[in-house]
């Protein structure tokens, strides 16, 4: 997501003010650091398999002063329930995401939230786009599928144009050889890209637990 996704993100759920935040692949905890800003009071907990990202995530939250109020792990066993559970583009951490969502419901604590996000198809592939992605729902079938697993949809927000372009150019900056210079391994990450943009769609959903 760009910046102003994730500012417009961190404002909706620090409104309601979550205590504790659990962040499932959290990578360098942008996202977790965002929110424990801008809620003074919320501890946060971050899981991902990587201990390289772990680190990273440590040394960010150290220069953001929020170290302190900060732990990891690299699974979710001992797991206690959060206030607020960030699963964004993670659900692999868990398995599929039928998997995941009914694994992220006992992790939320009754009047919390979730915010899951996840890809849907915005059109139809082509053959080897598919191939790549396998089968995905469209959105109102994604909706649908989440809320028969006991989820109420509080908000939804799909991933715009900049957002995509944000994240995969930012991506595929990583295999530069040199400033100026593009890699062939950029050049074809890239021009992969633009064959699924617009067809390939990621949404954030705000989730809170239906309880009968």
């Amino acid at each position: 997501m760009s910046g102003e996704t994730a500012d417009r993100l961190v404002a909706e759920v620090s409104a309601h003010q979550p205590s504790s935040v659990l962040d499932i692949g959290c990578g360098w905890a942008e996202l977790l650091l965002r929110i424990l800003r801008a809620c003074p009071g919320a501890v946060g907990h971050g899981i991902d398999h990587e201990h390289r990202h772990i680190e990273r995530a440590r040394q960010n939250a150290k220069q953001r002063s929020l170290l302190d109020r900060l732990s990891f792990a690299t699974t979710l066993a001992d797991c206690e329930p959060h206030d607020l559970v960030l699963c964004v583009g993670s659900e692999h951490v868990i398995g599929s995401r039928s998997e995941a969502l009914r694994s992220i419901r006992p992790l939320v604590r009754p009047g919390g939230r979730a915010v899951f996000g996840t890809l849907f198809w915005q059109e139809q592939p082509l053959p080897h786009v598919l191939e790549d992605f396998g089968e995905l729902p469209e959105l109102e079938q994604l909706i649908s599928q989440i809320v028969d697993l006991d989820w109420i949809v509080e908000r939804r927000s799909v991933a715009s144009f900049s957002d995509w372009d944000t994240f995969e150019y930012g991506f595929a900056a990583d295999w530069e050889v040199e400033p100026g210079r593009i890699s062939d391994q950029a050049a074809k990450y890239r021009a992969a890209y633009l064959e699924r943009r617009g067809v390939l769609g990621f949404v954030n959903l705000t989730l809170t637990r239906s309880d009968g």
